[in-house]
C-alpha cells in the first residue's frame, strides 16, 4: 500500500493509466487500483494452506465443546470470502462515490461550455451538449456551477453512506437471525434503548470470526450483524452484552463524531502544513510539498481518530454494563441505581471470550479499540458506579465538544482558503 501510494502521489501512476486507456468513467481508477488488489488476492491464495491447517487443528476442540463444525472451504471459496469481507466493503462505496463525483464534474464542465461569457473568452471551445444549451443563462455561469457541483458531490457521498448497509446485506454472506428466544431477547435490547433497525442478521464466516456490529445511520437502512461463531460460542447473556455494546455506539452517535474527528483534524493539520510551507517559500499545491501536506493530514487525522475511537469503545462497554444493570442483571436493593457486579462481569467475560477464541493476546494494543485487558479492567472498576454519572460519559462529552470546535475551525480554514484562492 505504501508503494502504491508513492506511485500515485509521486510518480503519476493514475495519469499514466489515463494516458493509455483514456479518462473513462471509473475504468481508469479501477485499473490504477488493481496492483494492490492483486497483491491482496495473491496473499489470501498463498496463505490458504496455513489457514486450512489452523482450522483442522481446531476441529477436535469444536467436537469436544459440541459446537457446529463447518465444512472447510476450498481455496477458491476462501479467497472469494476474504475479498467479499475485506475488499468489497470499502471498494463498492468508494467506486460509487468516485463515479458520482466524476459524473457531476463532467456535467458541470458541459454546463459551463454553454455559457456565452466563457465562449467569448475562449472561442475555440468544443460545442456544448444539447441539454446544456437548454438550461437558463444563470444556471450555466461558472459562479453558480462551481458551488452547485460541490453540493451535488456532497449529496452523493451522503446518499452512498446512508444506503451502504442495504448493499452490505448482499456484499457479505448474511442471513436473517431465526426467530426464537435469543432473537426476542436482542429485540428487547433494541426496543428498550429506542434503536430502530431494518433487521438482525447472522454474518456467516464458517466459524472463523467472532464479532458484532451495527451498520447504518438511518433506522430503515440499519442492520445488526452478529457472526455465526459469536452466536454459537457465547452464552445468551454475553451475546446480549455484545448487542448492548453495539447499541451504545448508535445511541451515543459515535460514527458521525468519529468521522468529524478524523476529517476535522486532518483538515486543520493540512491547512497548518500548507501555511507552514508558504512561510518557508514552498508551493504546497505541487510536488513534494503537496505530498508532505497529505502525509501530515493523514498522520494527524489517524492519530486523533484512534484516540477518540478507543474512548468511544470504553463508553460503549460502559453502556452495555448500564443496560444489563437496569434489565437482566440488576444490583441488590441496597445498591440500586449502580452498575452491578454481574453486569460488568458479563461484558468483561464476553470481551475475554472473544479475545481467546479469536486467538488474540488480551494485552495486545489495538489502534481502534485499545487492549481487551484494559477494557476488562475498566469494566471491573465500574462496579458500584452510579448509572447516570459514569466518568467515561463526561470524558466522551468533552471529546465531542472538542471535535465540534475543531470542525468549526476546519470549516473556517476551508472558507478562508477558498476566499484567498478566489482573490
Amino acid at each position: 500500500m505504501g508503494l502504491h501510494a508513492w506511485n500515485v502521489l509521486a510518480m503519476g501512476w493514475l495519469d499514466a493509466v489515463r494516458a493509455g486507456v483514456g479518462n473513462l468513467l471509473l475504468v481508469d481508477e479501477l485499473l490504477a487500483a488493481s496492483p494492490p488488489l492483486a497483491v491482496f488476492i495473491a496473499g489470501w491464495w498463498a496463505i490458504y494452506p496455513v489457514e486450512r491447517r489452523l482450522r483442522e487443528a481446531m476441529l477436535m476442540r469444536r467436537f469436544d465443546e459440541g459446537l457446529h463444525v463447518p465444512a472447510l472451504p476450498t481455496r477458491r471459496a476462501f479467497v472469494v470470502q476474504a475479498a467479499r469481507h475485506h475488499v468489497l466493503f470499502a471498494a463498492v462505496p468508494v467506486a460509487l462515490i468516485l463515479g458520482w463525483a466524476e459524473t457531476v464534474l463532467r456535467l458541470a464542465e458541459s454546463a459551463v461550455l454553454a455559457d456565452e461569457g466563457v465562449r467569448a473568452a475562449s472561442p475555440g471551445l468544443p460545442p456544448a451538449p444539447g441539454w446544456a444549451g437548454a438550461l437558463p443563462a444563470w444556471a450555466v455561469r461558472p459562479e453558480f456551477v462551481a458551488p452547485a457541483q460541490g453540493v451535488l458531490q456532497l449529496a452523493g457521498v451522503v446518499v452512498v453512506i446512508a444506503l451502504l448497509p442495504l448493499a452490505l446485506r448482499w456484499l457479505w454472506d448474511t442471513v436473517p437471525l431465526a426467530a426464537g428466544e435469543l432473537r426476542d431477547r436482542l429485540e428487547r435490547v433494541l426496543r428498550s434503548n429506542g434503536v430502530r433497525v431494518r433487521g438482525l442478521l447472522v454474518w456467516r464466516t464458517d466459524g472463523t470470526m467472532l464479532n458484532g456490529a451495527v451498520v447504518g445511520f438511518l433506522g430503515p437502512a440499519r442492520y445488526v450483524l452478529l457472526t455465526d461463531a459469536l452466536l454459537e460460542s457465547l452464552p445468551a447473556d454475553e451475546v446480549e452484552a455484545v448487542m448492548a455494546h453495539e447499541v451504545g455506539h448508535v445511541r451515543q452517535r459515535h460514527a458521525p463524531w468519529l468521522a468529524a474527528a478524523f476529517l476535522g483534524s486532518a483538515t486543520v493539520a493540512g491547512a497548518g502544513a500548507s501555511a507552514a510551507g508558504r512561510v518557508l517559500g514552498l508551493d504546497p499545491a505541487n510536488g513534494w510539498p503537496a505530498i508532505g501536506v497529505v502525509m501530515v493530514s493523514l498522520a494527524v487525522g489517524l492519530a486523533v481518530f484512534g484516540f477518540v475511537s478507543r474512548r468511544f469503545e470504553w463508553q460503549a462497554d460502559a453502556f452495555a454494563a448500564r443496560h444489563l444493570s437496569a434489565s437482566t442483571h440488576p444490583p441488590p436493593a441496597e445498591a440500586a441505581g449502580t452498575i452491578s457486579h454481574e453486569a460488568a462481569r458479563a461484558m468483561a467475560s464476553a470481551l475475554g471470550r472473544v479475545a481467546m477464541l479469536n486467538g488474540s493476546e488480551p494485552e495486545r494494543f489495538s489502534w481502534r479499540h485499545g487492549s481487551i485487558g484494559l477494557r476488562r479492567r475498566r469494566l471491573r472498576a465500574l462496579i458500584g458506579a452510579p448509572l447516570d454519572r459514569m466518568h467515561i460519559d463526561a470524558v466522551a462529552s468533552h471529546i465531542k465538544i472538542g471535535v465540534a470546535f475543531q470542525t468549526l475551525a476546519a470549516v473556517a480554514m476551508i472558507v478562508a482558503e477558498t476566499v484567498r484562492f478566489a482573490g
